[in-house]
């Protein structure tokens, strides 16, 4: 009975003790946590990506790159935006290398790379990641479409931050890419970035690069054993250091799988257990888990079976413990409602697309209609435009033949003129001297207007000027000529020249460039009519030819005299 009380006693202090440990590790796991929060996401993500070289500080890793990624919103400035994509990364790189929750490591890759192409950022690094979850289990399940899907995206990785100036990602999209080239000899893919890889510069520091190279060569190179010598000497060179560890086990993976496509099983088994060593040495338990099921398929093809069953059986159980059914199941699940949201996203682009296109169509459509309206009303103007300058060219034309007869006519009169005057000289003479006659030249001084009254230029002289000047402006010679004035055409009527501006502007009606300019107009205008060599002619060319200096005041004298342009003028002559 004492001994059962104090089995009791012992037993309820034991529990105390127990709750209390628990309840101070939760209440100081929980401080932690508030003491995180308080920290700005980029601080958590620095921490974080800091912790990473520490596998034993998994939980404070996760609660810093979970804390940053949870606090993403829309609407954050692009800054904090690219710290949740870090977030996000460093995320995957917990779950996929240090817990084995390869679906959270999907989920988070997908966070990022929406966040990325929401605001364009350099998602390089995430399709590269995403490219090696797929290139997992195309190596687990020998999907070769999964291997094709894990390679666009190292492809898109590599294009992304070959051209951001990226080098470190390119690297390991490009040795991925290799890689997946050695599982399934298609190295179609590297061939074409190789050109691109090239172009980058490659240092002694730059071990990842340097590898790639290498490697590419040694998947090229004629045989697989010269392939596998290449790589096992690159590999040797590569440090063994935190950030490369994992490219060592590549070498040794790579050197491993050229050897058995030589035929040469007994060094592929010996480099291949090397290769798995390594990766439980470093706790790359996918690596491991890759060696293990190559180990088994080489010591079964050297006819050691009951050792390859056992090496499978290890397989099998490390597979379990990492992929698991379930975890398997939902990486397919994510891959499936990923597919699904991006061909919704794809129909609301086409759908929106669509909207786009027949709103530009219709666009199209009321332009086209305007358009053909403005031309309708402008085909229309241009009709009536065109009938106006016809019917100016026509009543143009008619003028000119009108002052053509009109001075044919004035030479005839005046010819008759000449000759009564002379006839009614001699009967003046037969007359009486003391007979009062009226002369008419007396008359027409008496007509002559105030301007000229003092002018001793008489009318016998008046008439002579006249003929000559008349005379004169029938010759083209001299009307078109560039030194044409009212003094040189004086000297040529042989008088002053102050009379010969009188007589025109008596007669006319005018002062004597106006007189003049008249004349030229209706000469450039019967030589754009007259075709032959005045058709290849420019309008420049016809005004200097007959005498204007200048093309604007040729323009606007011959609108003033004819009604329309001399461009017009000629189209309707022609």
């Amino acid at each position: 009975m004492k001994h059962s009380r104090l089995y009791r006693l012992f037993t309820i202090c034991t529990l105390t003790v127990i709750s209390a440990l628990a309840f101070s590790a939760h209440a100081q796991k929980g401080s932690r946590y508030d003491s995180l929060r308080k920290l700005s996401s980029r601080q958590l993500v620095e921490r974080g990506e800091k912790l990473l070289q520490r596998p034993d500080a998994t939980d404070s890793i996760l609660a810093c790159f979970s804390i940053a990624s949870a606090r993403y919103s829309a609407d954050m400035p692009r800054e904090e935006q690219m710290t949740c994509v870090r977030a996000d990364l460093g995320k995957w790189a917990v779950y996929f290398s240090l817990l084995f929750d390869y679906p959270k490591a999907y989920e988070a890759l997908q966070h990022a790379l929406e966040i990325c192409e929401r605001n364009g950022f350099d998602k390089s690094k995430v399709e590269t990641s995403i490219g090696g979850i797929l290139q997992m289990m195309a190596e687990q399940s020998g999907n070769t479409e999964l291997y094709r899907q894990a390679n666009e995206y190292y492809a898109s990785g590599f294009r992304h931050s070959f051209d951001n100036g990226n080098p470190d990602t390119a690297d390991k999209a490009f040795i991925n890419i290799l890689s997946i080239a050695n599982h399934t000899g298609d190295t179609s893919t590297a061939e074409s970035l190789w050109p691109d890889f090239q172009k980058m510069p490659c240092t002694d520091k730059d071990h990842r690069r340097r590898f790639a190279k290498t490697f590419y060569n040694a998947l090229l190179s004629p045989t697989y054993g010269q392939g596998a010598q290449m790589i096992l000497q690159a590999t040797d060179k590569i440090p063994e250091t935190y950030d490369i560890f994992r490219l060592k086990y590549i070498g040794f993976n790579t050197a491993a799988r050229l050897l058995l496509k030589s035929g040469n099983l007994q060094e592929a088994e010996k480099i291949t257990d090397k290769a798995r060593k390594y990766a439980k040495r470093y706790g790359l338990r996918d690596a491991e888990m890759e060696s293990t099921l190559m180990l088994s398929e080489i010591l079964k093809r050297l006819g050691h079976n009951e050792r390859s069953h056992r090496t499978y059986d290890e397989y099998l159980r490390i597979k379990e413990q990492m992929l698991g059914s379930k975890q398997i199941q939902r990486l397919d699940e994510l891959r499936f409602l990923s597919d699904i949201r991006k061909s919704e996203e794809q129909v609301a682009r086409m759908a929106e697309n669509r909207r786009r296109q027949n709103l530009i169509i219709f666009f199209l459509l009321a332009l086209t209609l305007m358009a053909g309206a403005l031309l309708w009303v402008f085909f229309s103007k241009n009709a009536k435009l065109k009938k106006t300058y016809e019917s100016l060219y026509r009543q143009f034309q008619t003028n000119l033949a009108v002052e053509e007869r009109e001075r044919n006519l004035r030479k005839q009169l005046q010819q008759q003129l000449e000759n009564s005057r002379q006839e009614q000289d001699e009967v003046q003479a037969n007359q009486s001297p003391d007979t009062p006659q009226q002369s008419e030249s007396e008359s027409d001084t008496q007509r002559t207007s105030a301007k000229y009254q003092s002018s001793r230029l008489g009318e016998e002289e008046k008439q002579r000027i006249l003929a000559k000047l008349q005379d004169l402006v029938t010759m083209p010679e001299v009307v078109c000529s560039a030194d044409c004035s009212v003094s040189r055409m004086a000297e040529m009527a042989g008088c002053h020249h102050k009379y010969l501006s009188q007589i025109v502007n008596e007669v006319y009606g005018c002062n004597f460039n106006s007189f003049i300019n008249e004349y030229r107009i209706k000469e450039a205008s019967r030589r754009m009519a007259a075709g032959g060599e005045w058709e290849r002619y420019t309008i420049e060319a016809i005004a200097n030819s007959v005498g204007f200096k200048s093309r604007t005041t040729f323009i606007s004298l011959f609108k003033q005299f004819t009604g329309m342009t001399p461009s017009e003028y000629k189209r309707r002559t022609n």
